[in-house]
C-alpha cells in the first residue's frame, strides 16, 4: 500500500476490514475527488484491476455533474454520514444505479472520504418498472387518441433505456399491411403503410418472439434469408410484439446508430414487461375509439350517423347566422331499394349500400357532410352557400353518382334516388325543421316519378299532414270495413264475350271515395298492403265461387300483386289458402304484376313466380312497355300474359307513332306465346284497331267502369241473355 492510502503496518486494523468487506469500498481525496484506495469487491464491480481504478477521479465513475460531485464530497465532509443516489459507470460502459454511503476517516494523517458503494440497479429498475406501469396506465386513461398516447409512452420508455430511436408498428391483418401511429428515428422516415415485407419489424410480427439484433445477429439472419436490410444500419435494434393475451397487435421498437448505446438482455427483459403494457393501453384506446366511431358513426359504410349529423348540422347552422350565409339540408332515398336487398340478399344490399355511400361523399365539397340515417336513407348538410342555384347542380351530382352502375358478385346493378331539399335561413331557423321539410321534399319527389330533386315548399308540410292523416286512417280502414273490390270485366276482343274480370281495391271512408292513386303508393310505402293483399285475394275468390255457383263457371279472376307480397316468405301458402277455402281451381285465378317489379326483382322474383306457376295459377305482366321492357327478361319470366298499357292507345291509334309500337308489342308477345291484353280501351276506333290487330283480350270504360260485384253480376246476366237470343 502507498504512502496516500493505509500505511505499511500488515497488522492495520482497518486495512484488514477494508480488504476483506464485501461490499464495494473506495477511499477518495475529497480535494480533487482522486481515488485513493479500492478494495478487491470495488475492483470486481467496475471492472478495473486496482491500479487502473486508482488512476481514475470519482468523477470518471460518475455520471452526475461535476457540480453536483464536488457539492456532495463537501457535504460528506461536513456530516459524519452521508448516502447519495449516483449512476456510477462501469468498464465495460455500463451504467449501474448505486447508493453511496460516505464520511470522513483519518488515514495516514489525512481527511479521506470512505465511500461504501451498494449497487441498486436492480431495486431501483423494478421501482421505475412499477412507476412505468402506473404512468402507462394513466396516460392510457387520460389521453385522447393513440398517436398522443405513443407519444407519452416514448417519454416513459426513454426514462428507463435509450430510446432516441423509437417507434410502434401496428398490425392490420386483414389489410395484409403495417402501419406507424409513431416514428422517431435520426435517420430513416416514417414509412407510410405498406405491406408486409422482410425487414426486423416483420420477423418479429412473423415469429412473436424478442429480438436483440446486434451487427453480428443481423448479419446472420440476412444470411439466412429470414430479413432483409430495411432503412439506415443500426448498430443495435431492439423489438419486442405488443401482445395482449394471445392477440399480437405489432411490434415496439428502439435502435442505436452509436456505439455508446449498446442494449443488453436486461434492456429487452425491460422492453417486454413494458409493451406488455402498453399493448393493453393500445388495446384499450383502440377499442375506446371504436366505441366513440361507433357512437358517431355508421358502422356499415362509416359516414357520420345521425347523432354526429345533428351536431354538424348545428355547427353549420351557427356558421351561417354569423356569416350570413345559406345553408342546405338534402334527404336522399333510393328508390327500389328493398327490392336489390330482397333478389341479392343483405350482403348485396350492404355493399350496393357502401359504394353509394362513397360516392355521395366523394361528390360534395370539402366541409360538407354525408350521413346514413338508417336504412336506405341518407342526409346531407351543404355549408357556406352563397347561391340558392348551388344546391341544384350538387343534386344533380349526386344523382348521377348514385345512377352509376354498381357490381356486385360480377353483376351490375343500377339504383336510383330521390332527392329533397329545404335551405336555411328561408325553410326553417333550426336543424329539426330543415330535415322534416327535407323530408317532404323527398316524398314529393318520389311522388313526382322519382330519380329527381324536389326543393321544398310550404305546401309540402300541409301535404305532409295530410298523408300522415290518410295513413292513420287507412291503417284503422280494414277492421272498419271501409275496403271494398270493385270489378272490371275483360273481354274476347274475337268472340266479345266476357271471359274475366279484373278485381281493384277501394277505399271508401264515411267522407269521401279516396282514389287508388292515393292510398295504394301509401299501403306499399308503409308496408300496409302486407295485411290488406290477403284480404284482396280472399275477397276476390270467394266472390269468383259465387260467380261460378251462378252459373258463370269458365270465368277467371285477375288480382294485382305488389313488389311487397311478391317479397314475403310465404306468399304461395296465402294464395293456396285462398284458393282451397273458395274451392276454386288455380287456373282461374290470373295474378298480375307491374313490369318495373318483376325486372327490378331480378332473382328472387323470378323464384317467386316460378313457384306461383307451378301452383297452376297464370301470371300477367301488368302495365307492359312503362317499364324496362327487357327482352332477355321477359323470355326468362314465367308468364301467361302480357296487358298492354294504356298509354300506347292515347292517341288515336291508326294515326299515330303508338299504333306501330303498341303493334310491335303484340307481335313479339305472340311470338313468346303469350297472350295480349289492352287496358284502357275508351274508344271504337280503338277497339276496332286492337281487334284488327289481333289482340286477345281488352278492358276499358268503352266496355265496362269498375263496379261493384252485384252490378258486375247484372251485366254477367245481360250479357247471358243476349247470347241466348
Amino acid at each position: 500500500m502507498n504512502a496516500d492510502g493505509f500505511g505499511s503496518r500488515p497488522d492495520d486494523l482497518y486495512r484488514q476490514v477494508f480488504e476483506r468487506n464485501p461490499a464495494v469500498q473506495l477511499l477518495v481525496d475529497p480535494a480533487d475527488g482522486r481515488i485513493v484506495e479500492a478494495n478487491p469487491a470495488a475492483c470486481e464491480f467496475y471492472g478495473y484491476d486496482r491500479a487502473a481504478l486508482a488512476a481514475h477521479r470519482i468523477g470518471d465513475l460518475n455520471v452526475a455533474p461535476a457540480a453536483e460531485i464536488a457539492a456532495a464530497m463537501a457535504d460528506a465532509v461536513r456530516r459524519l454520514r452521508s448516502r447519495f443516489a449516483f449512476r456510477h459507470r462501469l468498464a465495460s460502459g455500463e451504467v449501474r444505479d448505486v447508493e453511496v454511503t460516505s464520511g470522513p476517516v483519518e488515514v495516514g494523517g489525512r481527511v479521506l472520504l470512505h465511500s461504501i458503494v451498494h449497487d441498486v440497479s436492480e431495486r431501483r429498475r423494478s421501482e421505475q418498472l412499477q412507476a412505468a406501469l402506473f404512468r402507462i396506465s394513466d396516460v392510457a386513461s387520460r389521453t385522447a387518441n393513440v398517436e398522443e398516447l405513443c407519444g407519452e409512452l416514448h417519454a416513459i420508455v426513454g426514462e428507463l433505456m435509450f430510446a432516441g430511436n423509437f417507434y410502434i408498428a401496428l398490425d392490420d391483418p386483414l389489410a395484409g399491411r403495417l402501419s406507424f401511429p409513431y416514428w422517431v428515428d435520426a435517420h430513416d422516415p416514417a414509412p407510410a403503410p405498406e405491406p408486409y415485407g422482410r425487414g426486423l419489424t416483420e420477423y418479429v410480427l412473423r415469429t412473436g418472439r424478442p429480438l436483440l439484433a446486434s451487427p453480428e445477429v443481423f448479419a446472420d439472419l440476412v444470411a439466412k434469408g429470414e430479413v432483409e436490410q430495411v432503412g439506415a444500419d443500426s448498430v443495435d435494434w431492439l423489438g419486442v410484439p405488443l401482445a395482449s393475451g394471445q392477440r399480437v397487435l405489432g411490434v415496439l421498437a428502439v435502435q442505436t446508430y452509436d456505439a455508446r448505446h449498446r442494449y443488453r438482455d436486461a434492456d429487452r427483459e425491460v422492453l417486454t414487461f413494458v409493451s406488455r403494457q402498453i399493448a393493453v393501453a393500445l388495446e384499450r384506446k383502440r377499442a375506446e375509439e371504436q366505441i366513440r366511431r361507433l357512437a358517431y358513426h355508421d358502422a356499415l359504410t362509416g359516414l357520420p350517423n345521425r347523432l354526429l349529423f345533428e351536431d354538424r348540422l348545428d355547427v353549420a347552422l351557427a356558421q351561417a347566422r354569423r356569416a350570413e350565409q345559406r345553408v342546405a339540408v338534402l334527404f336522399l332515398d333510393l328508390d327500389h331499394f328493398k327490392l336489390i336487398n330482397d333478389s341479392l340478399g343483405h350482403r348485396g344490399g350492404d355493399r350496393v349500400l357502401r359504394v353509394l355511400g362513397e360516392r355521395l361523399a366523394a361528390t360534395v365539397r370539402e366541409g360538407d357532410t354525408v350521413a346514413r340515417l338508417g336504412g336506405d336513407e341518407f342526409a346531407l348538410v351543404l355549408s357556406g352557400l352563397e347561391r340558392t342555384d348551388d344546391v341544384g347542380s350538387i343534386a344533380q351530382r349526386l344523382l348521377d353518382s348514385v345512377r352509376l352502375p354498381v357490381e356486385v358478385d360480377g353483376r351490375e346493378l343500377w339504383a336510383t334516388a330521390s332527392l329533397g331539399a329545404s335551405l336555411y335561413p328561408e325553410d326553417g331557423e333550426d336543424g329539426e325543421a330543415l330535415l322534416k321539410h327535407a323530408d317532404s321534399a323527398m316524398y314529393r319527389a318520389k311522388e313526382q316519378g322519382r330519380d329527381s330533386l324536389q326543393l321544398y315548399s310550404p305546401a309540402m308540410t300541409v301535404s305532409a299532414l295530410d298523408r300522415l292523416s290518410l295513413e292513420t286512417s287507412l291503417r284503422g280502414a280494414l277492421s272498419k270495413g271501409e275496403l271494398l273490390l270493385h270489378y272490371q270485366p275483360i273481354l274476347d276482343c274475337g268472340s266479345g264475350r266476357v271471359t274475366g274480370v279484373e278485381a281493384l281495391l277501394r277505399w271508401q271512408r264515411a267522407d269521401r271515395c279516396v282514389p287508388p292513386s292515393e292510398f295504394v303508393p301509401l299501403a306499399e310505402i308503409t308496408g300496409l298492403i302486407v295485411p290488406i293483399g290477403p284480404w284482396v285475394l280472399a275477397t276476390a275468390c270467394a266472390q269468383l265461387r259465387r260467380w261460378h255457383d251462378a252459373g258463370w263457371r269458365d270465368l277467371k279472376i285477375g288480382v294485382n300483386l305488389s313488389a311487397r307480397q311478391l317479397q314475403q316468405p310465404h306468399l304461395v301458402e296465402v294464395i293456396a289458402g285462398a284458393l282451397a277455402e273458395a274451392g276454386l281451381e288455380p287456373r282461374f285465378l290470373d295474378l298480375e304484376i307491374t313490369e318495373s317489379h318483376a325486372i327490378q326483382g331480378a332473382e328472387a322474383v323470378f323464384a317467386a313466380l316460378a313457384e306461383l306457376r307451378a301452383l297452376g295459377v297464370t301470371l300477367s305482366i301488368d302495365d307492359f312497355g312503362t317499364g324496362y321492357s327487357s327482352l332477355s327478361y321477359l323470355q326468362r319470366l314465367p308468364v301467361d300474359a302480357v296487358k298492354l298499357d294504356r298509354s300506347f292507345l292515347d292517341e288515336t291509334p291508326l294515326a299515330s307513332e303508338t299504333a306501330a309500337i303498341a303493334s310491335a308489342v303484340i307481335d313479339l308477345a305472340h311470338a313468346l306465346g303469350l297472350t295480349v291484353v289492352a287496358e284502357g280501351v275508351e274508344t271504337e276506333e280503338q277497339r276496332a284497331f286492337l281487334v284488327s290487330r289481333g289482340c286477345d283480350r281488352m278492358q276499358g270504360f268503352l266496355l265496362a267502369r269498375p263496379a261493384p260485384a252485384e252490378a258486375i253480376g247484372e251485366l254477367l246476366a245481360a250479357a247471358a241473355a243476349l247470347e241466348t237470343r
